[in-house]
């Protein structure tokens, strides 16, 4: 019989947040990893379990029925009190001033061997890549070759080695992962998770930046009001809806402030790369890279797309949807796979972390354990992602201009001809 070890969430409660902590992180024994807690972690919902004889794989459904329990801090709030939150976000300017100064520099971390291993299970974590827990330090101390990554990451759809979005979108706004909270990283994995599955194409950093923007977390400076703020170490880049976005909203976790003590190190063995990560800087963002850019209506494939997200929202696609698009088909949505979600084929399918299929009370506790929902457990879908079956149909302002012009070239040719016809006709009777 399968079993499922539970163990603390690292998320602790908000009201620890604005402790500052001055002594190195304890090591968590296995007393602490063995000891009883009301509820399994959302870590624990999302493990798959290893290669199993034909005995114990008959069992495995019952094992996933009793690890898919939510936790206390995924509760939503009632709809009042995120509507005035959501105001509360519209109205703040480019900055965010961080609560406390835990939020602002590193904490240590509290990974151990069984989420570096649940990891490579789950295929989060390819072969050729070797992982290594951090001892004491507060701030990682990396050795040549390594990388920082976070388990939160992980949690919410990131994967090595990352997919070529993920390392273009780096690269074009001079990124690194510490510099994303964990609700930024629900909010890309929602987002790929609809141009794939939705739209049928690859994500594009000109469409995401259609719907999306940056708000900048800065540390709080009492006594120097005028001077510029400082950027915080971690979590630096907050990912927000643009104003006049009609993208599904993308409500994260309010009690996702520990995300950060979830890190450990990562590097790279063989001569492939299989991480593709930006060489690891320790600090905040060296300055505010294409943070402001907009496509707006500059590019024509982008306002096509606009209007198919318009269509979609209509025929009752929603935030739910997207999110448990890549949870139900079992992929990590930043990760670097062979095809997109629309043409994935099924629980073999190679692009997925694991054969075993999750019902729909477990799809919607793995969407509460990162985000704000109010999924019924009877839930249904009101817009389904397409796949091999149901391919996704051609959506690409780019593909469309592309036949008009072919067939402007074509009209151009026959009109030639049948010019060149007549002046024949012409030299023909006149001779």
């Amino acid at each position: 019989m399968l079993t499922f070890r539970p163990r603390p969430h690292r998320l602790l409660p908000r009201s620890t947040a604005t402790a500052v902590r001055r002594t190195p992180v304890p090591k968590r024994t296995a007393a602490h990893r063995t000891s009883s807690f009301p509820y399994f972690s959302a870590t624990d919902a999302h493990r798959t379990p290893p290669p199993i004889s034909a005995q114990t794989a008959a069992d495995a459904p019952t094992a996933c029925a009793a690890a898919a329990t939510g936790t206390p801090h995924s509760v939503p709030k009632s709809s009042a009190t995120m509507a005035s939150q959501e105001v509360i976000i519209a109205e703040h300017g480019e900055e965010e001033t961080a609560e406390g100064s835990t939020r602002a520099a590193w904490e240590g971390s509290d990974v151990t061997q069984d989420e570096i291993d649940w990891l490579r299970r789950t295929r989060r974590i390819p072969e050729g890549v070797t992982c290594r827990l951090p001892g004491n330090e507060l701030a990682p101390e990396l050795q040549p070759g390594e990388f920082v990554v976070f388990v939160a990451h992980f949690e919410r759809g990131f994967g090595l080695p990352i997919s070529d979005f993920t390392k273009k979108f780096f690269e074009k706004f001079g990124l690194q992962p510490h510099h994303l909270p964990a609700n930024a990283i629900t909010t890309l994995s929602a987002f790929i998770s609809f141009t794939e599955g939705y739209l049928g194409l690859w994500p594009s950093i000109n469409l995401w930046s259609k719907y999306f923007r940056f708000r900048t977390q800065v540390v709080p400076d009492p006594e120097n009001h005028s001077t510029p703020k400082e950027m915080t170490q971690c979590g630096a880049a907050t990912v927000l809806p643009r104003r006049s976005s009609i993208f599904p909203r993308i409500r994260g976790l309010e009690s996702c402030r520990k995300w950060l003590r979830s890190f450990f190190y990562v590097k790279n063995t063989t001569k492939i790369d299989m991480i593709g990560l930006p060489k690891f800087v320790v600090g905040p963002p060296v300055q505010k890279l294409n943070w402001g850019f907009d496509p707006k209506e500059v590019i024509p494939e982008v306002n096509q797309i606009d209007k198919i997200v318009a269509q979609l929202n209509g025929e009752g696609m929603s935030a739910d949807d997207l999110l448990a698009t890549f949870i139900s088909r079992r992929i990590s949505p930043l990760q670097r796979r062979v095809h997109k979600i629309c043409h994935m084929s099924g629980r073999h399918d190679p692009t997925r972390m694991t054969t075993c299929e999750l019902t729909k009370p477990q799809i919607r506790m793995r969407v509460k354990a990162i985000a704000r929902t109010q999924m019924p457990d009877t839930w249904e879908w009101g817009k389904e992602p397409h796949d091999r079956t149901r391919p996704a149909p051609a959506v690409s302002a780019r593909k469309v201009q592309h036949h008009t012009f072919h067939a402007d070239i074509l009209l151009c040719r026959l009109t030639f001809l049948h010019r060149h016809s007549l002046l024949c006709r012409c030299s023909i009777l006149s001779s």
